[in-house]
C-alpha cells in the first residue's frame, strides 16, 4: 500500500510538472504571437519607407526631364541665335568687300587729283617767276623776249587759270598793253593764291579733326583692349568653374556608386533577415510538433497510469483472498484497514479523476488554440509571401530607376559636352568680331585719311560730301549691326549663365536626393539593428528552452530509475504467475512509451543536428560572400586608381591645350597691337607726306609700301601659325571629348554588368 501511495504520489507529482511544460509551451507561443507580429508591423513599415522612396525618385526623375527640355529649348534658342548672327557676319563681309572697292576707287580719284594740284601749283610758281623778271627788268622789251613767254601763251590760250583765252600779242606792241596784261595776270594769281591759302586752312582744320578723331579711336582701342582683357578673365574663370563642376560630377558620380552599393547591402541583409524569419517560423512550427507530441506522450502515460490503477485493485482482491485463507482475525484487521485505504483511494481516484478532466479541458482550449495558431501562422506565411513579392517588385522598380538615372546622366554628359562645344563656338565668333571690328577701325581710319584729302579739291567737294555722308551711314548701319552682334552675344553668355545656374540647380537636387538617400539608410540601419537584437532575443529564448529541456530529461530519467526500482520490488514480492503477468504487461507498456520517447528524442537530435549543419552552411555561405565582396572592392579600387591615372593624364593633356591656347592669344593679341601701332604709324607717315614735298613723297610712299608689304608678310605668317594652332587645339578638345565619353560608356556598362552578376548571384544564394 506504501508503494502505491509513493506511486500515486509520483503520478500526481508529473502531471503537475507536465501543467508546468504545458504553461511554458503556451507563454512560449503567446511570445512567438508577438514576434510575428512585430515582424508583421516591421514589413509594414519598410513597405511605407519604399514606397516613399519610390514616389520620391519618381518625382525627382521627372524634375530631370523638365529640366532637360528646357535645356534643349535654350540649346536650340542658343543655335539659332548663332546661325543669326553667322547671317550678319556674312552680310558685314559682303559690305566691307564693296566699301574696300569704293576706297579704291575714291584712291584712283585722289591720286589723279593730286597729280592735277602738283601742275597747277607748277603753274603758279612759273608765273610767280615771269612777274619778278617783269618788276625787276621795267624795260621796253617784247614778251617774246623773256623765258617764260611760251608758258604763258600756251597758258592764256588754254585758260588754265581761269581767264579768257585772248588772241596773241604781236611782237610790236607797246609796253603799257603789256605791264596791263602782266598786271591783270598777276591779279588772277593773287586771287587764285588767296584761294589756295583758304583751301590750306580748310585742311588745316581738317587734319586737326583727323588728329582729334585719331585720339578718339585710340581711346576705343584701349577701350577695346580691356574689354578682351576682361573677356579673357571672364574666360578664366568660367574654365575654373568647368574644371570644378567636373570635379563635383566626378565626386557625385563615386556617392551614387556608393549608394547603390550600400542599397545593394542592405538588400542582401533584408533577404537575409527574411530567411532568418523563414527559419523562425520553421523552428516554431517544429516547436508545435513537438507540443503536440508530448501530448500524445501525456494521454500514453494516462492510459499507462490507469492500467496500473487496475492492476493495484486487482492485487489488492488477491491480497483479501490470501488474507482470507491465513488468518481470519488478521484478515478483519486488514479488512478494515483495507477498508479506510479503500476509502482514502477512491477519494484520490475521483480527484485523479477531476485532475484528469481538468487536463483533457486544458488539452482541448490548447488544440483549439493550437488550431488559432496554425491559421495565423498561414496568414503569416501568406502575407510574407506578398511581402517577398512586393520587394521583389521594388527592387525591380529600383533596378528600372537605376536604369534611368544612368541614362540621365549619360544626356547630363552630352548637354555639359554641347555645352562646351557651344562655348567654343562662342569664343570664336568673339574673336572674328574683334578682328571684324579691327578690320572696321582701319577702314575708319582710311576713310577719313582719304575725306581729308578729298576735302582739299574744291569741286568735287560736294560729291565727297555726299560720299562721305553715304559712308557715316554706313558705319551707323554697321555700328547698329555691331551692338546687334553684340547683344546676341551678351543673351548667349545670359543663356550659358542661366544653363550654369540650372546645371547647379540640378547639383543640389541631387544632393539633397543623396541625404534623403543617406537618412533612409540610417532608418534601415536602426531597423536592421532591432530586428538583430529580435534575433538575440528569440536565441537566448531559445537556449533558455534547450536547458529546461534538459532538466526535463534529467527529471524523466530519474523517474524511470524509480520506476525500474519499483518494478524490481514488485518483482521479488510478487511471487505469483498473475503478478508477474501484470508486471510483463506493464513493463511491455512501460517500454513501448520509452521506446516512442526515445524516437522522439532521436528525431529531436536529427533536427539540432540538421540546424547545426544548416549554420555551418550558412557561416560558409557568408565566408563566400565576405571574399566575393573583397575581391569586387578590389576590382573596384583598381578600376578606380586606373580611372583617376587616365583622367590625371587627360588633365596634363588639357593644362597642355589651355597653355597652347594662350600662347596664340598672347601671339594674337601682340599682332592685333603691332598692327594697329602699324596703322598709327603709316597714318603718322601719310600725314608726313601730305606735308612733305611732292619730289620726296613719291621715295617716301615707296618704302612705305615695302614696309607695308614685309609687314603684311609677317601677319599672313603669324595668322597661319594661329589658325594651325586653333585647330590644333580644337582637334585634341574633339579627341578628348570623344574618349571621355568613350570611357564613361565603358564604366557604365561594366557597372551594369557588376550589378546584373551581383544580383544573379544573389539570387541563386536566395533561391539556394
Amino acid at each position: 500500500m506504501n508503494k502505491l501511495k509513493t506511486l500515486h504520489q509520483k503520478v500526481i507529482e508529473e502531471r503537475g510538472n507536465f501543467k508546468r511544460d504545458l504553461s511554458y509551451t503556451q507563454a512560449s507561443l503567446t511570445k512567438t504571437e508577438d514576434d510575428l507580429k512585430q515582424t508583421s508591423e516591421v514589413l509594414s513599415e519598410k513597405e511605407r519607407v519604399f514606397n516613399d522612396d519610390v514616389t520620391k525618385r519618381d518625382q525627382v526623375l521627372e524634375d530631370f526631364s523638365a529640366q532637360n527640355t528646357n535645356l534643349k529649348n535654350e540649346l536650340a534658342k542658343t543655335k539659332e541665335s548663332l546661325t543669326k548672327t553667322c547671317a550678319e557676319n556674312e552680310d558685314l563681309t559682303e559690305r566691307l568687300n564693296f566699301t574696300s572697292e569704293k576706297v579704291e576707287w575714291l584712291e584712283k580719284e585722289l591720286q589723279e587729283k593730286n597729280a592735277d594740284i602738283e601742275d597747277l601749283l607748277a603753274e603758279a610758281q612759273a608765273k610767280l617767276n615771269v612777274v619778278r623778271k617783269m618788276k625787276a627788268t621795267n624795260s621796253g622789251e617784247h614778251f617774246a623776249e623773256l623765258p617764260s613767254s611760251e608758258f604763258m601763251a600756251r597758258e592764256e590760250q588754254d585758260g588754265i587759270d581761269g581767264v579768257d583765252a585772248r588772241p596773241v600779242t604781236p611782237l610790236n606792241t607797246s609796253m603799257k598793253d603789256v605791264v596791263n596784261s602782266f598786271h591783270k595776270s598777276c591779279l588772277s594769281s593773287f586771287n587764285d593764291n588767296r584761294g589756295l591759302q583758304q583751301v590750306l586752312t580748310d585742311k588745316s582744320e581738317e587734319i586737326a579733326r583727323l588728329e582729334e578723331g585719331l585720339q578718339k579711336e585710340k581711346n576705343n582701342t584701349s577701350e577695346m583692349k580691356r574689354y578682351l582683357h576682361d573677356l579673357e578673365k571672364k574666360k578664366g574663370k568660367l574654365e575654373d568653374e568647368v574644371k570644378r563642376l567636373r570635379r563635383r560630377l566626378e565626386a557625385l558620380k563615386l556617392k551614387s556608386v556608393e549608394m547603390e552599393k550600400e542599397k545593394d547591402n542592405e538588400i542582401t541583409e533584408t533577404k537575409g533577415d527574411k530567411i532568418l524569419l523563414e527559419k523562425e517560423l520553421w523552428d516554431t512550427k517544429e516547436a508545435l510538433e513537438e507540443s503536440k507530441a508530448k501530448l500524445k506522450t501525456t494521454e500514453e502515460e494516462k492510459d499507462r497510469y490507469a492500467k496500473d490503477l487496475e492492476s493495484s485493485r486487482k492485487q489488492i482482491v488477491d491480497a483479501k483472498f490470501d488474507i482470507k485463507e491465513s488468518k481470519i482475525d488478521e484478515l478483519e484487521k486488514l479488512y478494515d484497514n483495507a477498508n479506510d485505504k479503500k476509502t482514502e483511494l477512491f477519494a484520490k481516484l475521483s480527484r485523479a479523476d477531476e485532475r484528469i478532466a481538468s487536463l483533457e479541458n486544458d488539452c482541448q482550449d490548447n488544440t483549439v488554440k493550437e488550431a488559432t495558431l496554425e491559421s495565423q501562422i498561414a496568414s503569416l506565411e501568406v502575407k510574407v509571401d506578398d511581402r517577398s513579392t512586393r520587394l521583389d517588385k521594388t527592387e525591380e522598380e529600383l533596378n528600372d530607376s537605376r536604369e534611368k538615372c544612368e541614362e540621365l546622366e549619360i544626356q547630363r554628359g552630352s548637354l555639359q559636352a554641347t555645352n562646351e562645344i557651344l562655348k567654343q563656338q562662342l569664343d570664336a565668333t568673339k574673336k572674328d568680331c574683334a578682328q571684324f571690328q579691327a578690320l572696321l577701325q582701319k577702314e575708319k581710319e582710311l576713310s577719313n585719311t582719304f575725306s581729308g584729302q578729298l576735302n582739299e579739291v574744291k569741286s568735287n567737294k560736294e560729291n565727297l560730301d555726299r560720299e562721305l555722308k553715304g559712308t557715316l551711314e554706313q558705319k551707323e548701319h554697321i555700328q547698329q549691326l555691331l551692338n546687334k552682334s553684340e547683344e546676341s552675344l551678351n543673351t548667349a553668355e545670359e543663356n550659358n549663365v542661366s544653363s550654369f545656374h540650372e546645371i547647379e540647380n540640378l547639383k543640389r537636387q541631387m544632393v539633397k536626393v543623396q541625404s534623403g538617400a543617406c537618412a533612409d539608410s540610417a532608418r534601415k540601419q536602426l531597423e536592421i539593428g532591432k530586428l538583430k537584437a529580435e534575433g538575440e532575443t528569440l536565441k537566448k529564448e531559445l537556449k533558455d528552452k534547450e536547458r529546461e529541456h534538459n532538466e526535463n530529461t534529467t527529471k524523466f530519467k530519474v523517474t524511470e530509475k524509480e520506476n525500474e526500482f519499483l518494478k524490481k520490488d514488485l518483482a521479488h514480492k510478487h511471487s505469483r504467475e498473475s503478478e508477474l503477468k501484470l508486471d510483463l504487461t506493464s513493463t511491455n507498456s512501460k517500454l513501448h512509451s520509452y521506446v516512442i520517447e526515445r524516437e522522439c528524442w532521436e528525431r529531436e537530435v536529427k533536427s539540432v543536428l540538421s540546424e547545426m549543419e544548416q549554420q555551418k552552411n550558412a557561416s560558409q555561405s557568408k565566408e563566400e560572400k565576405l571574399e566575393r565582396l573583397r575581391t569586387r572592392y578590389e576590382n573596384e579600387i583598381k578600376f578606380l586608381q586606373d580611372r583617376v591615372e587616365a583622367l590625371e593624364r587627360e588633365v596634363r593633356i588639357i593644362q597642355e591645350a589651355n597653355e597652347q591656347q594662350r600662347h596664340a592669344d598672347e601671339i594674337a593679341s601682340k599682332l592685333a597691337i603691332e598692327s594697329k601701332d602699324m596703322e598709327i604709324d603709316n597714318l603718322k607717315l601719310r600725314l608726313q607726306a601730305t606735308r612733305m614735298h611732292t619730289s620726296e613723297k613719291s621715295d617716301v610712299l615707296d618704302i612705305m609700301k615695302e614696309q607695308l608689304d614685309e609687314r603684311t608678310r609677317q601677319i599672313a605668317d603669324l595668322m597661319e601659325q594661329l589658325r594651325m594652332l586653333n585647330e590644333s587645339y580644337h582637334l585634341e578638345l574633339g579627341s578628348l571629348h570623344a574618349d571621355l565619353k568613350c570611357a564613361q560608356m565603358e564604366n557604365m556598362l561594366h557597372k551594369r554588368e557588376e550589378l546584373s552578376g551581383s544580383f544573379g548571384a544573389r539570387q541563386e544564394t536566395g533561391a539556394a
